[in-house]
């Protein structure tokens, strides 16, 4: 919990005029350490590792985690690792439950499905698709994996859906998806009323995916490009 720790430090800043404000001078010496030694050694971050697995390219179902309640702060992220190539509309993993509320309520006469899927979109990029069941949705794709994913060799796609300032990001093997025309340097905004997705079942669809991650917290994007080293490395080896 040490990291959680600094990053909720890291981020605490000057109020000025009802806005924060960080300056580098807040930044921790030991979160500098942590990222400067994630990056020299190309490690996958430990902390709130919920899930790893290597269906390498075989289908798989295996109990997911219960993702955190975005509404609460909390956030996620989920890796994955694909060889070779895929079509528009496969479906890389989802993890779905149908139930009749949301965790902690009552339960209703209606019906909901939640959870979320990892896509091949009709322009051959990855989409993470997020539902809480209530009509809160969030979609968001690569822009750059189209051009170097689908090539026969290993890459890594890292969705980081973060609560607390309701953003979402992708970092496509070493590098931070800037999300074209479409969103702002990297970062999408996450729907407010987006809520519980809870945890379901991950199905793995075989075919391209070789590793699927998911940590209980939103990676920062400099984790993401650790990991991402971490995993190619390991397939170098």
């Amino acid at each position: 919990m040490i990291l959680h720790a600094v990053y909720q430090r890291a981020h605490v800043s000057t109020t000025r005029t009802g806005s924060r404000e960080a300056t580098a001078g807040e930044i921790e010496p030991r979160l500098l350490a942590y990222l400067r030694r994630q990056h020299e050694l190309c490690l996958l971050p430990a902390e709130a590792l919920v899930l790893d697995v290597a269906p390498a390219g075989e289908p798989m179902a295996v109990r997911g985690p219960v993702l955190a309640d975005l509404r609460a702060g909390g956030g996620f992220s989920i890796t994955v690792q694909v060889r070779g190539a895929a079509a528009p509309g496969d479906v890389l993993a989802s993890a779905f439950s149908t139930v009749t509320a949301a965790l902690g309520e009552e339960p209703t006469a209606v019906t909901i499905t939640k959870g979320w899927a990892l896509t091949v979109t009709a322009d051959r990029e990855i989409e993470l698709m997020v539902t809480d069941g209530f009509g809160s949705e969030l979609r968001h794709a690569t822009t750059t994996a189209s051009t170097v994913v689908w090539d026969g060799g290993d890459h890594v796609v890292s969705f980081a859906v973060d609560g607390g300032p309701k953003v979402v990001s992708v970092v496509v093997d070493e590098r931070l998806d800037d999300g074209g025309s479409r969103v702002a340097q990297g970062w999408a905004f996450v729907p407010a009323t987006l809520g519980e997705v809870g945890g379901a079942e991950v199905l793995i669809h075989g075919g391209t995916v070789q590793r699927l991650i998911v940590h209980d917290r939103a990676l920062l994007t400099t984790e993401a490009i650790a990991a991402a080293r971490a995993m190619l490395a390991h397939v170098h080896e």
